[in-house]
């Protein structure tokens, strides 16, 4: 305890230089819990909005539609299954039955090929974003009508109300054929989607294509992106005797998840000249304070203090600036996270990309214990491992001072 009251009192001593060292690590650790928070956020944001739109976070296949997505890969239409689905993961989930196949559009001057989704207009427009992203005319409602793309209808010379006709394979391998009416096209961020996703109701996908009661894929959205990998085993369990495969959106949208996996690395390197930054100021800080306190230390050790206790002095000095920067940068850090929670962050452009995702224009950071406390923990290791050289000086430099060196 004598150790530990003397190296808080030799902190105060020199004001200034302490202030220095922790007002260094406030900053460093306010601007790493800022940082690591608002890239969490924007992740959480990034993949909300990306499965959103279309995905989910989970989708029923059969298991072979992953790698062979084929009208023939089929579920079969059955009310038993979204009961059961239900009952396993609760009612707040959001469920979007489809039927997926290839067919050409063609108008009266072009034709290009497109996805072409069957889907429940109500629940899809419950389910996600792509409802509201219509730029020009309506969602679907039933009968033969058909969604499309901005960029495909551009690329059809086609507007709302202008006849489209659908050609293409059924599910019993016969000619699929139906003309439908554009009544709204939709504009995303993603070019994909404008330039070859068409939509129709579910209904009209099974006439057309010869495919009633048949599902390719029901798409599940939940309350919580962070239930999905509990929400994914349960139903896993649960539909194991059906012979259905569950896909996560890792699985589902790969190229997501080594983006941001990419990001995670970029950002690393950003963080890691941060805290080495801090580590060697605390390590200059702390030699300084040996170096200009050898008479001190020789002093000390003709009072009986043992050179172990001079290094203890040193390593507890700095353990006491090191938790000084980490409890003032958390409560700065938390305090701005908290406000940017509550307001958002916005830049300069956001308003417009955000209205393609038909999505807030602002970025949240994310309040976790990670993004709390991930940074100021490693700035403080690094500013203990820091003192482990000053603390080594201390240890020799008596014997040196107790001859009359300065």
């Amino acid at each position: 305890m004598q150790i530990e009251r003397l190296a808080w009192r030799n902190l105060w001593r020199h004001k200034k230089r302490s202030w220095l060292t922790i007002s260094a690590m406030v900053f460093c650790n306010t601007l790493l819990i800022f940082l690591i928070g608002l890239q969490v956020g924007n992740y959480r944001m990034i993949i909300d909005n990306t499965l959103g739109v279309l995905i989910g976070h989970l989708q029923i296949q059969t298991p072979a539609y992953l790698d062979a997505p084929k009208l023939r890969e089929s579920i079969g239409k059955s009310e038993d299954l979204i009961n059961d689905i239900r009952s396993i993961l609760g009612a707040e989930i959001k469920l979007a039955p489809r039927l997926v196949a290839g067919a050409l559009l063609n108008s009266e001057s072009r034709s290009f090929g497109a996805q072409i989704l069957g889907v429940e207009p109500t629940l899809e427009a419950e389910f996600g974003l792509l409802a509201g992203t219509i730029s020009r005319g309506r969602w679907l409602n039933t009968g033969t009508e058909i969604v499309i793309g901005e960029t495909l209808a551009k690329n059809l010379q086609v507007s709302v109300g202008d006849e489209l006709t659908l050609l293409g394979s059924g599910y019993d391998g016969s000619f699929a054929a139906n003309v439908l009416t554009v009544v709204g096209i939709f504009q995303t961020s993603m070019a994909d989607m404008n330039r070859g996703l068409a939509l129709i109701p579910l209904e009209e996908f099974e006439f057309t294509f010869t495919a009633t009661d048949q599902l390719n894929v029901i798409a599940i959205a939940l309350p919580h992106f962070a239930e999905t990998d509990s929400a994914k085993e349960r139903l896993s369990r649960g539909l194991d005797a059906k012979n259905l495969a569950v896909r996560d959106w890792e699985e589902l949208v790969p190229g997501l998840r080594q983006a941001i996996l990419s990001d995670v690395i970029s950002a690393f390197f950003i963080y890691a000249v941060l805290v080495v930054v801090i580590v060697f100021s605390v390590l200059n800080t702390q030699l300084m304070a040996v170096l200009e306190r050898r008479r001190e230390f020789g002093t000390l050790l003709a009072l009986g203090i043992a050179p172990s206790q001079l290094g203890r002095l040193v390593f507890t000095e700095t353990v006491f600036l090191g938790l000084l920067g980490l409890i003032i940068g958390v409560g700065g850090g938390l305090a701005l996270n908290y406000y940017l929670s509550l307001y958002g962050l916005a830049f300069e452009g956001m308003e417009e990309m955000a209205s393609k995702f038909n999505m807030s224009a602002r970025m949240y950071p994310e309040i976790s214990w990670f993004t709390t406390l991930s940074g100021p923990s490693l700035v403080f290791v690094g500013a203990v491992l820091a003192s482990i050289w000053p603390v080594l000086k201390a240890r020799a430099l008596p014997l040196l001072a107790g001859r009359g060196s300065t």
